[in-house]
């Protein structure tokens, strides 16, 4: 099924026919079916109607398949598209739109000459290049034969070349046969000299015995000598008789044998060794040969290259005849996508809230049934008692009720004189560990008024069970019931006393008293009603008036209590939201040890709970208004936040403005401020030629004080900000951006503020493909204020306009603003126009918003505030998480998994990755893993599990840890952090994550984070920025190498707060000079080296766990008396912030 094969080195590629497809042609191409490799096997056409293309059908069936988009059904589980998929398939929607629109434009031209001459010429390009590249694939497959050529006889030479030496390694081992045979008869023939000589020797000897002396010249004795001549005789035949001509030749004929067999080997040798040099030269030259034929190929495939790019610079003048058509094309299809998108996720949003308000609106309407149902329960008993005869009532029920209703007026007194002395020290500190437990006080009174209000119907039933049981007996018991289980609840009171730490005694005795009292009341309802069971048919009209006026005292004095608790509660809110961001273990402490002493409370009093919870089911529906309301500000929240991620910039008409929603902390924005927008301006033919621009102001709505504010000057941008006594105004040099709206180029403000000193970052066409260089621009307020004050209630953020009876300052006085807006963010914080409080005169149906270019980005900044719920295959064979992290952050939750009561968490202690575990019934283990990863690079972190092999693999960068251990199957997974339910459940300490993730994947593809609370898709360039450090015991923060000025010129300002009486803040040193500021108890002290003292010590202790400012100023201002100090202090900001300014006089 192929033209032609060509071998690149161990691979083979084919050109296929027309249906076939793969490297050997082994399978059917897209529009074709069959199986190739099968004996007789062809591909054939798909036979779908496909309006005369080739449809999609089964590869080896056959079938046709439905490509209509259908919906899925709800029980099947769909698995998420990798990128490689969403990116193929946007490139196809792509190039059907470009093609479309090409055939539209091919319809629409006219069959011009010029054209037609075009369309030839460009034929004929196509047709050239298409010979070229058969050429140059013909002249690479020549190439390669001529290759495989050289390559087989360079083996054949090979192979000869192993003969050769093979028959020279036989032929040199029998020389040296040959030669260890001559060195073994040359041995033999000097061993036969040796016994020669022997034999001589002893000749000699037997010639001096036959003389009568022996060897040494003694006589020997006759005997001795026939014996031994008879000897020498004997030796002398064997010597005669022997015969050694033999053994001689025998040598000879070897030793001529050996000169031949070296003679042949030098012959051979000789005569071999110029075939082998031959040999040799040939090699030699077909390497050259083929080094040469390689150059050629390599001149050729330069060659080739050249006319592939020549072909390249043919393609790309083909693609800028229809460029700007298509760049028009995605640029509209991208905008009006992303438009689309944010309009849903609104539409989204302003749908649950739509459901939210009309849960709200049902329950209010069960509320008013309720209440319509209560006063006719009421009137009715109205009626009763007027029809029932008169009798002594019993006064004793009603004093109870009154001395109770004083002790609550008291105790409201007691509240209302706390909450003017809040102030104070030890009471503002008792308050702040104990604002939980004033909630569940109100939330228990709230309950006792509840129940008091269904008193009154509860009596019609009373009456009813007086007329058919006798129930004084019932009503004398659970008297004496109550009365135990007061005098438990006492005890219970005083144990409670006893387990609360003293530094909460005060408010802690105020704490227990109201709940005695609660509970009292509680007691005294139950016992109300006891009491009306046990009345007589003759006192029945005196105790119902009785219980009827007790009631409504006691709803009067609940609402007055109610009243006089609701501004502390509103005290005790601001405490919680001014420490709600504290990490003060101390504070922790307190509110835990609290919460658990009125816990055990509540445990010792079953019967009384039980009591109460029988008239909250009565009451069941009024609980449901309150779960809605939670619910409604939960859905609330989540809308504010969606509508802070919609970056869409916002149109205005020279009429219109917005008053955006601040954020609730604006503490944060005292002595540090960061704001960042995106302006655009229309063109002349649409804005009418206007220079002079209102942009935006953040400041008390008395314009007189602080603020921040931004103004179009001469088209030119100018930022103003007043700190309390002086204005500062700085003007960009560049030009404000003019671009069409449909095609918006928007110009990027970054303002910042550090205390008195202000930068503006201005970058010209920031949203163009070529921004330029961005402008700096540093000013000096040159204030004596540092801080920047705004009041929670009258503080603003206008932007575009502003309401027709505010009063601008006079730098900012101009018309509202004419073109485009975006924010991006507010001191790191993703804020947006669409998070507005008010609107004046906008509508964006008329105005419709600008369109501009944004880039993509996978990376996703968590806040530390919340958490990404990601869904997974619970049952795939090998589940595999990885993302990439950025963070500075000492601690942080990663990424947890649970099921029942197993968990796994990878979590950032100290700096560093552990992961802690429960895969089965025993205790929670714990584990590092890796060296330190909060130094703000990337870190690539995988999970593992292998559910065959029983193990899991954590691989961070290079390192790899295994947990052994039978993992559990979860469907759902988190990262970054975890709801609270979970967290509760699993006793999870560890704080959200803070920083960046991208590359984030599971086993099924890409993750795409749908579900996300606390996550921006975006991370921003400020994001590792750190304005706060949090010191323990010994802690300290050194600054080296900073350039600093002379020490006669030196500003330090810095914000703190704590609980501790004493400790160093500041503490500067320099050869000559020195300078500490210090806090002992409670009152900050100023001292020098030149000082015995403190030269400067505050008025009021700043011990309160609050936000305190310093400013340390020293110059050359001033009178001229050295040594000299004089503090300035000036009250910047509510609840007791202050800034100190002291300047040294010269």
């Amino acid at each position: 099924f192929a033209t032609g094969c060509v071998v690149s080195g161990g691979d083979v590629r084919c050109s296929c026919k027309a249906g076939y497809t793969g490297t050997q042609c082994e399978r059917c191409a897209p529009g074709y079916f069959g199986n190739p490799q099968k004996f007789g096997g062809s591909c054939q056409p798909c036979s779908c109607n496909s309006n005369g293309q080739l449809g999609s059908c089964d590869p080896l069936t056959g079938d046709c398949i439905n490509q209509e988009p259908k919906d899925s059904s709800p029980a099947e589980e769909c698995d998420d598209c990798d990128s490689c998929v969403m990116t193929l398939l946007n490139d196809l929607a792509t190039m059907g739109e470009q093609l479309r629109l090409v055939k539209s434009q091919l319809q629409g031209l006219s069959a011009s000459a010029g054209l037609l001459e075009q369309m030839r010429h460009l034929e004929t390009q196509a047709k050239d290049l298409r010979n070229q590249l058969l050429n140059y694939r013909s002249a690479i497959s020549n190439h390669g034969s001529k290759i495989e050529g050289l390559e087989r006889e360079l083996t054949d030479l090979n192979q000869e070349f192993e003969t050769l030496q093979e028959k020279a390694q036989v032929n040199s081992r029998k020389a040296q046969t040959l030669y260890n045979n001559v060195n073994r008869a040359t041995q033999s023939a000097k061993e036969l000299d040796v016994k020669i000589k022997n034999v001589i020797r002893n000749v000699h000897i037997l010639l001096k015995q036959i003389s009568g002396t022996d060897g040494e010249g003694n006589n020997v004795p006759s005997g001795d000598f026939s014996r031994e001549w008879a000897e020498a005789q004997r030796m002398m035949r064997e010597l005669r008789n022997r015969n050694f001509g033999k053994h001689l030749r025998e040598a000879e004929a070897d030793k001529r044998e050996s000169q031949l067999l070296l003679n042949r080997i030098r012959t051979w040798q000789k005569t071999h060794q110029g075939e082998n040099n031959g040999l040799a030269n040939s090699i030699r030259d077909s390497l050259n040969e083929y080094e040469a034929k390689l150059s050629d190929l390599h001149a050729r495939l330069q060659e080739a290259a050249a006319r592939a790019k020549q072909a390249n610079g043919l393609n790309q003048e083909n693609e800028r005849a229809l460029g700007a058509i298509q760049r028009q094309v995605k640029e509209i299809n991208s905008l009006q996508s992303d438009f689309t998108k944010y309009l849903t996720t609104a539409d989204s949003s302003l749908l649950q809230t739509n459901i939210a308000l009309q849960l709200m609106e049902k329950s209010q309407k069960e509320y008013e049934k309720l209440a319509a149902s209560l006063n006719e329960a009421r009137q009715e008993l109205s009626d009763k008692v007027r029809e029932l005869s008169r009798s002594a009532g019993k006064t004793s029920l009603v004093e109870e009720a009154e001395k109770h209703a004083q002790s609550l007026q008291e105790l409201a007194k007691q509240l209302e004189e706390i909450k003017r002395n809040a102030s104070g020290d030890e009471l503002v500190r008792c308050a702040v560990d104990a604002a939980t437990a004033y909630e569940n006080i109100l939330n228990a009174i709230k309950a006792a008024e509840d129940a008091a209000n269904r008193a009154a119907s509860a009596s019609e039933s009373a009456l009813q069970t007086v007329i058919k049981e006798d129930l004084p007996r019932k009503a004398k018991t659970l008297s004496s019931s109550s009365d135990k289980l007061l005098n438990e609840a006492k005890m219970t009171q005083k144990k409670l006393k006893q387990e609360v730490s003293p530094a909460l005694n005060n408010l802690q005795k105020t704490l227990n008293i109201v709940t005695v009292q609660k509970e009292v009341i509680d007691t005294n309802l139950t016992t109300l009603r006891d009491g009306l069971r046990g009345i007589q048919r003759g006192d029945i009209d005196a105790m119902i008036s009785s219980a009827k006026s007790m009631v409504r005292k006691a709803n009067d004095i609940t609402d007055e209590v109610l009243d006089g608790l609701s501004p502390i509660q509103t005290d005790v809110e601001r405490i919680k939201d001014t420490y709600g961001s504290t990490q003060n273990e101390d504070f922790k402490k307190a509110l835990t040890d609290a919460d658990n002493s009125v816990n055990k409370l509540t445990n010792k009093l079953p019967d009384l709970w039980r009591k109460i919870e029988s008239i909250n089911q009565q009451l069941l529906p009024l609980g449901n208004i309150s779960d809605n309301m939670d619910r409604i500000r939960e859905l609330i929240q989540q809308a504010r936040d969606a509508a802070n991620k919609v970056a869409v910039p916002m149109r205005f008409n020279g009429k219109s403005g917005v008053e955006v929603r601040l954020p609730n902390d604006l503490e944060d924005l005292k002595g540090y401020t960061s704001l960042s927008l995106f302006l655009q301006r229309p063109n002349s033919r649409e804005n009418g030629g206007t220079e002079n621009m209102f942009v935006m102001y953040l400041g008390n709505k008395d314009a007189s004080r602080d603020y921040i504010g931004m103004a179009v000057v001469d088209g030119q941008l100018t930022c103003v900000y007043n700190l309390g006594d002086h204005e500062t105004e700085l003007q960009a040099d560049q030009i404000l951006t003019k671009s069409e709206t449909k095609e918006a180029v928007m110009d990027r403000v970054k303002f910042q503020r550090i205390y008195q000193f202000a930068r503006l970052n201005y970058t010209k066409g920031a949203t163009s493909s070529k921004p330029e260089t961005p402008g700096v621009y540093d000013m000096d307020g040159r204030n004596s204020n540092t801080l920047l004050n705004l009041d929670p209630e009258n503080v603003v953020f206008y932007v575009g306009g502003y309401p027709p009876d505010f009063k601008l300052p006079s730098r900012l006085s101009f018309p509202p603003y004419k073109g485009c807006i975006e924010l991006d963010d507010l001191n790191e914080n993703v804020l947006s126009l669409y998070n507005f409080k008010k609107t004046f005169n906008l509508n964006t149906t008329e105005v419709e918003p600008c369109r501009r270019r944004k880039e993509e980005s996978d990376k996703n900044y968590f806040e530390g505030t919340g958490y990404a719920q990601v869904p997974t295959q619970p049952h795939a064979p090998i589940p595999t998480f990885g993302q990439t992290i950025q963070t500075t952050v000492d601690r942080g939750l990663l990424f947890f998994a649970e099921n029942r009561d197993r968990f796994i968490s990878l979590n950032i202690e100290d700096g560093k990755l552990m992961v802690r575990y429960k895969l089965n019934s025993e205790p929670p283990k714990e584990r590092g893993v890796g060296d330190a990863i909060n130094n703000g690079r990337d870190h690539s972190i995988q999970i593992k599990i292998g559910k065959l092999q029983k193990r899991m693999w954590i691989n961070v960068d290079v390192q790899n840890t295994i947990i052994d251990g039978e993992v559990f199957d979860f469907s759902t997974y988190y990262l970054g952090g975890i709801p609270i339910a979970i967290r509760e459940r699993f006793n999870i300490s560890t704080p959200a994550f803070r920083g960046c993730m991208k590359n984030l994947k599971k086993t099924s593809g890409v993750v795409r984070l749908n579900d996300t609370v606390g996550v921006t898709k975006k991370c921003s360039e400020d994001w590792k920025l750190v304005r706060s450090a949090s010191f323990s015991r010994g802690g300290q923060l050194s600054f080296t190498d900073l350039g600093l000025p002379p020490t006669d010129h030196l500003q330090a300002s810095f914000g703190f707060q704590t609980f501790q009486p004493s400790g160093i803040l500041l503490d500067h040193q320099t050869q000559t000079s020195s300078l500490q500021v210090t806090l002992e108890d409670g009152y900050i002290e100023l001292s020098t080296r030149d000082s015995s003292g403190p030269i400067f010590k505050s008025p009021q202790t700043y011990m309160d766990g609050l936000l305190h400012y310093v400013s340390v100023i020293r110059d050359n201002s001033g009178l001229r008396q050295e040594g000299c100090l004089r503090p300035r202090v000036r009250d910047h900001s509510r609840k007791h912030s202050e800034t100190m300014s002291l300047r040294k006089i010269k």
